[in-house]
């Protein structure tokens, strides 16, 4: 078995026109990310060029091996740059790792893939009962025929409020599909070339104000609008690393954290201040994804506890997200958009 493909040990050779160590744990990177969305589709969660290649065929011992590799060159390096590529190859070759056996419990995957320390556990049989600032029996919903008119409208308020926390490019642009029969309500994919796809489920019993916090979290001071300027900011000046966005990984779960926090930041008026059950929901995954519930008493949990009208739809989020979903609920205290901005960028006008 190959313990390090070809392409790294040429790009490692130690000569005079060698490239630095960073530049070739870059590019490895990018690749060993390829190989392993081929054992794991959807790994490569978004790739910020129109053109994406194919990714090499690696074993997944390959892959971990390599990543590895790759690591031990630039993990004590004390550049900013090099210590967040680090711990994406430790997530990557971890994830590797965790799809030759069984996955990771909650806060162990949490910690190995994301490198979040997981919320405290609510302890006991049973949880707080979750209170509730809105009755969903008083809730209006939108029509599904009015949709398209509505996501229009929140498109264009949401670039409204967010063209001036990021220097966007004219060309850029995002086109709003309709789908149905997914896990999650709306999802944003990235084309590159400054283009996005926000897609929208019509199977949800969409709100005025929950399809705005949506479309703004998938466009304009969220995903569309990081992946832009990532791709004009970073990729352009040829840091290769940044070619691919992989779940699970570090900078996925700040880029969520970041989306969540530009709604905040666009729309205070908006912001709901009873927000318990997201704790108490993601309790409800963990005890799932552990083992302590069994599938229908995880939906029952969540149904009483977090007070969840659809506890079957969040446990399909979480069949395929895993500990993802703290990503959604995920906030250090005193943290707003304006930090998580700067931890984006930071070190990033390193040489």
């Amino acid at each position: 078995m190959r313990v390090l493909p070809l392409w790294i040990l040429a790009a490692s050779c130690c000569c005079s026109t060698s490239p630095r160590p960073v530049e070739v744990a870059a590019e490895g990177y990018v690749a060993l990310a390829l190989a392993l969305d081929r054992h794991h589709a959807g790994y490569v969660d978004a790739y910020l060029s129109p053109d994406r290649p194919t990714g090499p065929s690696l074993s997944l011992a390959e892959i971990e091996s390599s990543a590895r590799t790759l690591l031990a060159g630039i993990e004590t390096a004390p550049s900013a740059r090099a210590q967040r590529l680090s711990a994406e190859l430790r997530a990557l070759g971890r994830f590797a790792e965790t799809l030759k056996g069984e996955p990771l419990r909650f806060d162990d995957e949490l910690l190995a893939l994301y490198g979040v320390v997981a919320p405290p556990r609510i302890e006991g049989g049973r949880a707080p009962i979750a209170t509730s600032s809105t009755d969903s029996t008083a809730m209006e919903f939108l029509s599904r025929d009015g949709l398209d008119a509505e996501v229009r409208l929140a498109l264009a308020e949401c670039r409204k409020r967010g063209q001036d926390v990021f220097e966007l490019p004219d060309e850029e642009s995002v086109t709003v599909e309709y789908v149905h029969g997914k896990v999650w309500s709306a999802y944003h994919h990235y084309l590159g070339g400054y283009e996005s796809v926000v897609q929208i489920n019509r199977d949800v019993r969409w709100t005025k104000s929950q399809l705005l916090e949506a479309v703004c979290h998938e466009s304009y001071l969220g995903h569309h609008a990081i992946s832009v300027a990532t791709e004009a900011r970073l990729v352009g000046r040829g840091w290769g690393e940044y070619l691919v966005v992989t779940l699970p990984s570090p900078r996925a779960f700040l880029m969520e954290r970041l989306a969540r926090a530009g709604f905040a930041k666009a729309f205070p008026e908006e912001l709901d201040p009873n927000r318990e059950w997201d704790q108490i929901s993601v309790e409800g995954a963990r005890r799932y994804l552990d083992r302590d519930l069994d599938r229908v008493g995880a939906a029952m949990w969540l149904e009483t506890h977090a007070l969840m009208p659809d506890p079957w739809a969040f446990l399909r989020f979480v069949d395929r997200y895993r500990s993802f979903v703290v990503a959604y609920t995920y906030r250090d205290d005193g943290e707003d958009f304006d930090d998580l901005i700067e931890a984006w960028w930071n070190g990033h006008d390193e040489s």
